[in-house]
């Protein structure tokens, strides 16, 4: 007669005990939800808020469309029907919004069936929303251009007051990017060691090297004597303040 220790765990058996790993509060006979798996896929590594609400909303319609059932029972005929309900003109979403959330409920199914175990597979994988960008930037006009930079910020270095408005950032970040085209983001987390202006050629260096850079990195070249004497200014009145480490949108606000 053989031990019971060695024989085969049931299926049944084997998919209740990782519930209860996963979710040792949790009763095996209730059924786990697409919220129940968020609220692990939260905590699982660092996330913005923004990444946590943006996922919540989604799961929101989610349920509105699923009715929320348990995540056992979701099919890829529901996965389907929920692309199309965001895409719906009532809804009034654009294509790249709808992906968006569709992904989200992705990444959450995904992550019960390749880190947890709770499903076999996602039901929902391979689904997509194609889209393309809807609101294209229109370049600011030549008055515009002189409505902005005729501020007191430009003309008499009035540097605003508010603790989120940026401070010295404020007055720079807008310069550079009038003269290199540079994403704010890319601008913000520049260093003074990043900006070279000993040459009759400007030049950035946009890396990913220092601590909480993350852009792709870019050499920018301006043979442009105001830029040029923009980055000495820069670089001649701020070294007094700061190390070559500095951020020169250090003062910015994360939002």
């Amino acid at each position: 007669m053989s031990s019971p220790l060695l024989e085969p765990v049931p299926q049944s058996s084997t998919r209740s005990a990782e519930v209860l790993h996963v979710f040792p509060s949790a009763q095996i006979a209730k059924p786990i939800r697409l919220r129940d798996v968020y609220e692990r896929w939260k905590h699982s590594k660092p996330r913005s808020l923004d990444s946590l609400n943006a996922c919540s909303r989604s799961i929101d319609l989610y349920e509105a469309y699923t009715g929320n059932p348990p995540i056992s029972q979701l099919t890829r005929e529901q996965g389907d029907g929920f692309r199309a309900w965001l895409l719906q003109p009532d809804r009034k979403t654009s294509s790249k919004t709808a992906r968006d959330r569709l992904t989200w409920v992705k990444s959450v199914l995904k992550y019960a069936s390749r880190d947890l175990g709770l499903i076999d597979r996602n039901p929902w994988e391979g689904l997509d929303i194609a889209f393309k960008t809807t609101n294209k930037r229109r370049p600011w006009t030549d008055d515009e251009l002189k409505t902005f930079f005729g501020q007191y910020l430009y003309t008499a270095y009035e540097l605003p007051k508010l603790k989120r408005a940026g401070a010295d950032a404020a007055y720079w970040i807008p310069l550079l990017g009038l003269y290199t085209g540079a994403r704010i983001g890319e601008l913000a987390q520049l260093r003074l060691s990043d900006v070279e202006s000993d040459g009759p050629i400007a030049q950035l260096s946009i890396t990913d090297e220092g601590e909480g850079q993350k852009v792709k990195p870019a050499t920018m070249k301006v043979n442009s004597a105001v830029f040029h004497l923009s980055l000495q200014l820069i670089k001649e009145s701020s070294q007094t303040h700061f190390k070559s480490t500095t951020y020169l949108g250090g003062r910015m606000p994360a939002r």
